[in-house]
């Protein structure tokens, strides 16, 4: 009787671990503002920004935050000669790069309706295209300004927050910054994954990179969607460079 009892105990005990290893772990990640639930993702497809034929695997998968942080990165700030980046501290960079036409970067600093992270493509050295999310439209912004709400700058302030930076060294990056300029600057479109994966309208942030070099013969294949944090995987030739 006694064994019948302690085992009982053993399996309440289970179950209480269980369950609050569970609730703790979607505490955790609600705390992180991310939401990966088939709710979510039914609330989504019923609002037409997300096709029912991306299924909820796929959805889930191009949201994993993990993987920015399985992203390379080498210690090599962007050199902006910008006041605003007196005193950073957040990486030792020893090293400083250039920001050139065509460069991909893949940000960690927000999540737009459907999808985690964010992307952007450099058009000059000194402008990013990119679309910021549900209801906006696609946009040039300067460095400074995606370092404040996509970078280091903001990373200053939450402790967490940066842009890493992929180059492909070859002509096909400057071809891909002109074909992402002139195709998306100044466009009227809409922010949504519904379309095909050459479609332009709607359009989200990570698919505009992809498209351009894509454009270029360099678009690895994908299912589903491509998020910001697949990127550097689904680019041929594109190389950690470093942090903005």
């Amino acid at each position: 009787m006694f064994k019948k009892f302690m085992f009982l105990i053993t399996i309440v005990l289970v179950g209480s671990l269980f369950i609050y290893s569970n609730t703790s772990f979607a505490k955790e990640a609600n705390d992180e503002g991310t939401d990966l639930s088939l709710e979510d993702y039914n609330q989504l497809v019923d609002e037409g920004l997300i096709p029912d034929d991306i299924t909820y695997e796929e959805w889930a998968e191009a949201n994993d935050e993990a993987l920015f942080d399985e992203l390379e990165a080498p210690d090599v700030l962007l050199d902006t000669g910008d006041s605003d980046l007196s005193g950073i501290d957040t990486f030792a960079a020893k090293k400083t790069f250039t920001l050139k036409k065509g460069d991909i970067l893949v940000s960690n600093g927000t999540s737009s309706k459907g999808l985690t992270g964010h992307a952007g493509i450099a058009i000059s050295n000194r402008q990013i295209l990119h679309i910021a999310g549900s209801g906006k439209k696609p946009q040039v912004v300067s460095v400074n300004t995606w370092q404040k709400n996509y970078g280091i700058i903001k990373g200053q302030r939450d402790g967490k927050t940066n842009t890493k930076v992929y180059r492909v060294n070859n002509s096909s990056a400057g071809k891909a910054g002109t074909w992402a300029s002139n195709n998306y600057k100044g466009k009227n479109y809409k922010y949504g994954f519904t379309g095909s994966k050459t479609s332009k309208n709607p359009t989200y942030c990570s698919k505009i990179v992809w498209q351009a070099y894509n454009a270029q013969g360099k678009g690895k294949s994908f299912t589903g969607i491509i998020g910001p944090y697949q990127l550097p995987n689904k680019i041929t030739g594109a190389k950690a460079l470093g942090i903005m």
